[in-house]
């Protein structure tokens, strides 16, 4: 009694001693496991179970990031474009005021929608609307013009008129990052392709850089 006494005593101690190491934020924890009983696949559940949060807590901090990423975009192309009211024509002044009040505006919506996203897994995206996608994805690469116009970037556009009923904030969002990803990645004076392809009952949108492109390894997170 006393052998098997210990057989089980020694796991679960071990289990409740490394469940106050995660408790502490430690995720790097596996439990050797040699066994095939029911606590062999606690073991298993548990290692698991640290295997997930670790992964949780690189979703936490890369979301962290991404949100400045986020905020720097607007932040820039405001900043970029106030500089250019010191010396430039009327004309050219409406144009760059309109563009900052458009990034002022979508600043305050990326600061809403920060909430928005922490409720869509329950209930789902609302605030849909119909709206032209290729006006969208258009009025993205010319908001964007001071970055791509001083890396000497040739712009490919192509682009199908494209209605779609969604979110029109949270949708304007995927063109200005993989926009600005696209620039920020382009050596000077290369070509960035942009396409949008209208088949009826779906859309095709893409875009190709010729930047050194994403490692093989980060690839599986892109999505």
């Amino acid at each position: 009694f006393l052998i098997v006494g210990k057989m089980i005593v020694k796991p679960l101690k071990e289990i409740s001693n490394a469940t106050r190491k995660v408790a502490t934020g430690d995720f790097n924890l596996v439990l050797e496991n040699n066994r095939k009983d029911e606590l062999g696949e606690l073991i298993d559940s548990f290692n698991k179970m640290t295997k997930e949060l670790g992964s949780i807590e690189i979703l936490r901090n890369d979301f962290v990031s991404d949100i400045s990423h986020e905020f720097k975009t607007p932040i820039t192309s405001i900043e970029g474009y106030t500089k250019l009211l010191i010396d430039c024509t009327d004309e050219e002044r409406v144009e760059y005021i309109d563009i900052i009040l458009r990034e002022t505006k979508r600043l305050s919506t990326m600061a809403t929608n920060i909430l928005t996203i922490n409720k869509l897994d329950n209930e789902g995206i609302y605030n849909t609307e119909e709206f032209r996608l290729d006006e969208q994805i258009r009025k993205s690469v010319l908001l964007l013009e001071n970055k791509w116009s001083a890396k000497d970037l040739d712009l490919d556009v192509e682009l199908d008129e494209t209605n779609i009923k969604g979110n029109k904030d949270l949708i304007n969002q995927i063109w200005i990052n993989l926009l600005d990803n696209a620039i920020k990645f382009s050596p000077n004076g290369k070509t960035i392709k942009i396409r949008l392809i209208n088949n009826k009952e779906q859309c095709e949108f893409s875009i190709q850089d010729e930047g050194h492109g994403i490692n093989i390894e980060d690839q599986n997170r892109i999505f």
